[in-house]
């Protein structure tokens, strides 16, 4: 199995280089990343960041973005929510950085929902902030205040609750 996976992976350099079409090879590792589940012997956080290079070169591929989802759900499972929620985080922020703003609010609905916890507030608060980034740019401005409204609360409460200020807060 683990030999599929890598064959896989080096398909779709191949065929980068080659300027040809890597669905069919996305798809096979999404079948792959189905099947091994359950495996515990496969190194999983190593092929995912081997995937995770592919993420800037493919901004756009709908069959990545479904590997994605399947990673990320391995991961809340597997490993923690936290890592799930990060995953997410960083699509939306690729989707965000190549203006595909519709794309990345869903990716950052999902890590909002992994990360609205207490000990992620940090990760979730700047979620936030990406969210109102997206909705700007597509002209809701009145979701945009809401999600700034929301992480400016997240620091708002931690310093009532506290009496200090948390240095990220101001450095944002």
């Amino acid at each position: 199995m683990l030999a599929k996976f890598y064959l896989s992976i080096f398909q779709i350099r191949k065929k980068l280089e080659d300027n040809g079409t890597v669905s069919d090879e996305l798809i096979k590792l999404h079948a792959y990343f189905e099947s091994s589940r359950h495996y515990l012997d496969i190194p999983f956080e190593q092929l995912k960041r081997m995937i995770d290079i592919y993420g800037d070169v493919l901004p756009d591929s709908q069959h990545y973005d479904d590997l994605i989802d399947t990673i990320a759900e391995i991961e809340g499972t597997r490993i923690s929510e936290l890592i799930s929620g990060q995953t997410y985080l960083n699509r939306g922020i690729t989707k965000l950085k190549n203006n595909l703003n519709q794309e990345s609010l869903i990716y950052f609905g999902r890590a909002s929902r992994k990360l609205a916890k207490e000990e992620t507030q940090t990760e979730f608060y700047y979620c936030l902030m990406l969210l109102s980034d997206a909705y700007s740019k597509l002209n809701l401005y009145w979701a945009s205040y809401s999600s700034l409204v929301a992480a400016a609360n997240i620091f708002a409460n931690y310093w009532y609750t506290t009496g200090s200020l948390n240095i990220k807060f101001l450095k944002s």
